[in-house]
């Protein structure tokens, strides 16, 4: 069986990744950026959120759904990280993937927040339909 601490270890790694962001969001503020600023600020504040989110979303899935709640968190968890990961090379790249998606770094951002977002979606359907069957049925 899977080691109910790998998703606290995810979530507390990603918090860290995003605490850790936090530098260059502060060291780009001072250069006169805003554009820039904005995406490590994303970068920054949405990364942390995601490892928060982890956390919080094991205890709380674990004991509403017992189940399920280890395959919600496997595409949460995955969502969250590549999340994080989008972010991190569009403020790294400098690129704003909803501007210009014709340019080819542009297009790979793009896609890993498609695919991130179609992962949440699969947990957030799935955990909603137990959640209602449990319920109602």
């Amino acid at each position: 069986m899977l080691d109910e601490r790998i998703f606290l270890i995810l979530g507390y790694l990603l918090f860290c990744i995003g605490s850790i962001l936090g530098i260059p969001h502060g060291m780009s503020k001072g250069k006169g950026d805003p554009a820039h600023t904005e995406l490590w600020r994303v970068a920054h504040l949405s990364t942390c959120i995601g490892g928060i989110s982890i956390i919080g979303l094991q205890y709380a899935l674990k004991n509403i759904l017992p189940e399920i709640w280890v395959y919600a968190l496997g595409a949460y968890s995955s969502a969250s990280y590549l999340f994080a990961m989008a972010c991190m090379l569009s403020a790294i790249k400098k690129v704003h993937w909803y501007k210009n998606r014709k340019m080819k770094t542009a297009k790979v951002i793009y896609s890993m927040h498609i695919v991130a977002s179609c992962l949440s979606m699969i947990a957030i359907v799935g955990t909603l339909g137990a959640l209602f069957y449990r319920l109602f049925i």
